[in-house]
């Protein structure tokens, strides 16, 4: 004996007309419904947001405001304070710094400064 095919993911068994709970008026009223809800065939196509960036890779700043990340850095701001005034990690602001050959400072303790 054969077993009935099970219904594909996602859609209904078929109806058959010889069951009791067939109702084609029921089913006519659900199916307006539906058809209601649709947009019009007229209607624009909605407009999708731009994909935002991938996450994980650095944010690239334009020619001028590297410029200004390096007289900045230059002028005595911090990584940290640059990061957060161009949206960009440390690591990437010291990147840049690199990158451009800045010469970076240290801000080591010295014993003096520990105590």
């Amino acid at each position: 004996m054969r077993r009935p095919k099970a219904p594909e993911q996602g859609r209904p068994e078929p109806v058959d007309p010889g069951q009791t709970n067939y109702n084609p008026v029921q089913l006519a009223a659900k199916l307006e419904t539906l058809l209601r809800e649709l947009p019009a065939p007229t209607a624009p196509l909605p407009q999708h947001e731009k994909p935002t960036k991938k996450p994980g890779t650095a944010k690239r700043l334009k020619p001028h405001e590297v410029n200004e990340l390096i007289a900045a850095y230059q002028a005595g701001t911090n990584v940290y304070k640059l990061g957060e005034s161009f949206g960009i990690t440390r690591q990437t602001v010291s990147a840049i710094l690199k990158r451009h050959s800045v010469q970076m400072r240290w801000n080591r303790r010295s014993t003096k400064r520990i105590r």
